[in-house]
């Protein structure tokens, strides 16, 4: 289930799939039992092999938008600071 969570909708499955690995990992802490863990992360890996290998031949990179514009960060500190200018000196001349 998480991993069609994180293949479908990215950013709400990463997000469930951070959650879930830190609740293992708290868990496997306060019981000094790794396999639960061991057992979450190979089901995953396994889960995604199976769904993203028939796909590799169909550009499967397409599928997270990997290098295509307008898909960029959507953080940029060169970015923040061009808009802080080039603000701050319209307001300047006005």
């Amino acid at each position: 289930f998480i991993f069609f969570s994180f293949f479908t909708k990215q950013d709400g499955g990463g997000m469930a799939l951070l959650i879930c690995v830190s609740l293992l990992v708290y868990s496997c802490f306060q019981n000094r039992k790794w396999m639960p863990l061991i057992i979450f992360s190979g089901s995953f890996l396994i889960a995604a092999f199976a769904i993203i290998a028939p796909l590799t031949q169909y550009n499967f990179g397409y599928w997270f938008n990997h290098g295509q514009p307008p898909h960029t960060a959507r953080l940029s500190f060169f970015d923040i600071l061009d808009e802080f200018f080039s603000s701050s000196s319209r307001r300047a001349k006005s």
